[in-house]
């Protein structure tokens, strides 16, 4: 217990002679170890072949018998038409009269209202209306159920309004009322844009939060405990290709059975072949899209909610007509043999794997094989921390706790003022008609980090050697700290993060102070200008990235906020 209270008391400690000694080269084996261990999980020899935990799907049982695709073609054209004809689209009325006219006799409108989080401007609120029908199973009571999702952008140009999936969706719907075996009730729903999405699950679910930018109706015709959601979006009755999206917010995923269901029936054989060299950019690109928490389509939001769902996309292009591709009737024995198959369901998805990293459609990496490499890639800034803790003398750990503390302070007032900007304005001595735009509102995120860097400076700049290292120290703790809680959720984002600060964060300090500082604006440099390059791919990041944290919940933005911008700025002022 000496050396965890004071390690000063036993000078000759094994420990605190090893990391005085050898802590660097640990460091960087570690850090070198994590990297390579990760690239060979992406070799077919050292991931998984996917499989069945959930003996219930049966989904080599199922027989497709659809045949309807004339049916989805002819709803497709009176879409098409209804869409021409009018200004604003199909409207939600007239799909309800295309339910009612099939004989699904429940069907309801829901109506919601969103205001932009970001100007907060209600005469600009975007008003939308969900329909939905239910078809009740007529083999059980329907406590359960499936949701069919197509979701509808009427603002969006002709070829991106998703009207195939819902001539698809129309046609499954008619084809499916006329099946006995049906043990479970099917939600048809088509949602007006993501958004609309969010508003049916939480009015599904009768969610109740603070969210006031958020209204919707709540739903009257409830469908049993939903068990898993599908949703579809095609660009067109032409579909080339077949492609399975199912990041959620924050990095969730759904269970991977619901994944594996879909892909049996839509990879073909090319897609399974194992190329190492593809298959480590296929891991790089997957994490990048996990990094970022932003769900990929709808079904984000019933994960949100402890829903299993995915999306499938179909997509199109100008060779379509030169080879085989996806018709409606194709697509729609595609959708037949997956809700068969969640029909055969006993409880809900839960044998196999939640967390996990893919690279192939057949092969996937499980959290007991990623999580190593990982705590490997972010041992050197624990280690780093650590080591300082105890081969340091006469450390100001009282000093520097408190000080980071403060600075912490200020970062969470900063972010509760941007959540409250508009009641702020009102209170300044400024005209009455001044408005948050878009660009007004990236400048006062940027200026609130620089703040956030001018306060750490002023406060840490009479700071002698021991305050120096207590905050380096306890900088690096909380950083290692916050990644390795990070890792349970979205494990790519720590990926991403530790690659890039581990060398940064226990490099930096091994350079003498006139070093440090041609070595620290070099650092800020290239980063600078990674942030310029991803400006330019990102239409105005960081208003998304508020946008995502305040609607939906994607905690990227607070931890960039509360978490990085304080390590950074007390790290940049005690260089």
């Amino acid at each position: 217990m000496g050396l965890l209270t004071n390690p000063n008391t036993d000078e000759t400690s094994k420990i605190v002679t090893l990391l005085q000694k050898h802590g660097q080269r640990l460091g960087v084996v570690s850090y070198v170890a994590g990297i390579i261990w990760l690239g060979f999980l992406a070799n077919v020899e050292y991931n998984m072949k996917t499989y069945f935990s959930e003996n219930a799907l049966l989904p080599g049982l199922v027989v497709e018998n659809f045949g309807g695709g004339h049916r989805a073609e002819n709803y497709l054209n009176q879409l098409l038409e209804k869409d021409d004809k009018s200004e604003t689209g199909v409207s939600a009325e007239y799909l309800q009269q295309l339910f009612l006219k099939i004989g699904l006799s429940e069907v309801e409108l829901q109506n919601y209202t969103f205001i932009d989080p970001v100007t907060k401007n209600e005469t600009d609120a975007l008003r939308g209306t969900n329909v939905f029908a239910v078809l009740r199973a007529k083999r059980a009571a329907g406590t359960e159920s499936l949701v069919f999702n197509a979701p509808y952008f009427p603002r969006h140009i002709s070829s991106r309004k998703n009207l195939a999936s819902i001539a698809l969706m129309l046609a499954l719907a008619e084809y499916f009322q006329s099946q006995v075996y049906w043990a479970k009730d099917i939600v048809f729903l088509v949602a007006e844009g993501h958004i609309g999405t969010l508003a049916w699950v939480k009015g599904h679910q009768e969610m109740v939060d603070s969210q006031d930018n958020l209204k919707f109706e709540r739903v009257r015709t409830k469908a049993g405990n939903i068990q898993a959601a599908i949703n579809v979006i095609m660009e067109g009755n032409n579909v080339c290709g077949l492609e399975t999206k199912f990041h959620g917010i924050n990095g969730q995923l759904p269970n991977l059975d619901f994944v594996n269901l879909l892909n049996k029936f839509i990879v073909s054989d090319a897609d399974k072949r194992p190329d190492w060299e593809r298959d480590v950019w296929k891991l790089i690109n997957y994490m990048q899209i996990q990094a970022t928490g932003t769900p990929t389509g709808s079904h984000g939001f019933f994960l949100k909610y402890g829903i299993e769902s995915i999306t499938m996309t179909g997509k199109t292009s100008k060779a379509c007509k030169l080879r085989n591709g996806f018709t409606f009737g194709d697509m729609g024995r595609i959708l037949e043999a997956v809700f068969r198959s969640l029909n055969n369901l006993l409880e809900r998805l839960h044998q196999s794997f939640f967390f996990y990293l893919k690279t192939t459609p057949n092969r996937f990496i499980s959290i007991s094989l990623y999580f190593p490499p990982l705590a490997l890639i972010i041992f050197p800034i624990l280690l780093k921390g650590a080591s300082t803790w105890l081969t340091k003398k006469d450390l100001s750990a009282t000093q520097g706790l408190f000080r980071l503390m403060a600075i912490h302070s200020v970062a969470v007032f900063l972010r509760w003022s941007l959540n409250n900007l508009n009641q702020i304005i009102r209170r300044l001595p400024i005209s009455p008609n001044f408005e948050i735009t878009n660009e007004i509102f990236m400048l006062t995120v940027l200026g609130i980090i620089a703040f956030q860097f001018l306060f750490a400076k002023l406060l840490l700049r009479k700071s002698d050697e021991n305050l120096i290292d207590s905050l380096y120290c306890f900088c690096l703790l909380e950083f290692a700290t916050s990644l390795y809680s990070l890792a349970l959720f979205n494990p790519s984002l720590v990926i991403l993060l530790g690659t890039v600060s581990a060398p940064i964060v226990t490099l930096l300090f091994m350079f003498q102070p006139k070093q440090r500082i041609w070595l620290f604006g070099l650092i800020n440099a290239i980063l600078v200008g990674a942030v310029i390059k991803y400006y330019a791919v990102l239409e105005n990041p960081i208003n998304k990235y508020f946008f995502e944290a305040d609607v939906y919940g994607n905690f990227l933005f607070d931890y960039a906020l509360l978490v990085v911008v304080p390590v950074v700025s007390t790290i940049t002022a005690i260089v």
